[in-house]
């Protein structure tokens, strides 16, 4: 049987994302704040220009070399991901702040739902870290769609291993 994700959990999701967005941007637009977002973004500019700049200009890493560094950099990140749960074992795989404990939890939904919900809360948080990954060997990837795809599931099964 599968179970949908509740529409008030979607709506709950994307505005939250909505607020965040615009909470940044007016803390950004602040009078007190302008003259360091400009020097933020200033130097977000160089260094995207820069690492651009490297991409465009690097020789491609030999193919076993490129296997061998993804593989170490994936264990290091499961390994990390691990230790971070051992050493702060939650009382719980979901960690509900209190304001989604008293919304979430006392509403109509199912536990599936809620395990939903959680899931799909992370979706940009990964996909963020999978264009960055995309960005950074694009050199490497003949396909970037297939270098996405495989950043998403991995990311994505190391979320769901962390849960279990």
């Amino acid at each position: 049987m599968t179970e949908r994700l509740h529409p008030a959990l979607g709506r709950l999701i994307r505005g939250r994302y909505v607020s965040r967005f615009q909470k940044l941007f007016e803390q950004a637009t602040h009078p007190s704040r302008r003259w360091k977002t400009l020097a933020a973004v200033l130097l977000a500019v160089l260094w995207l220009g820069n690492a651009l700049a490297t991409l465009l200009f690097r020789e491609p890493y030999a193919a076993a070399d490129f296997r061998l560094g993804v593989s170490y950099a994936i264990a290091l990140y499961f390994l990390w991901s691990v230790v971070k749960v051992a050493a702060g074992r939650p009382p719980a795989a979901f960690e509900w702040k209190p304001a989604e404990r008293q919304l979430l939890l006392t509403g109509p939904f199912s536990r599936r739902q809620l395990a939903a919900y959680k899931v799909a809360d992370s979706l940009p948080g990964t996909l963020f870290k999978s264009l960055s990954i995309v960005f950074f060997f694009q050199p490497e990837l003949p396909l970037w769609w297939a270098g996405l795809l495989g950043a998403m599931l991995g990311f994505r099964f190391l979320e769901l291993l962390r849960l279990i």
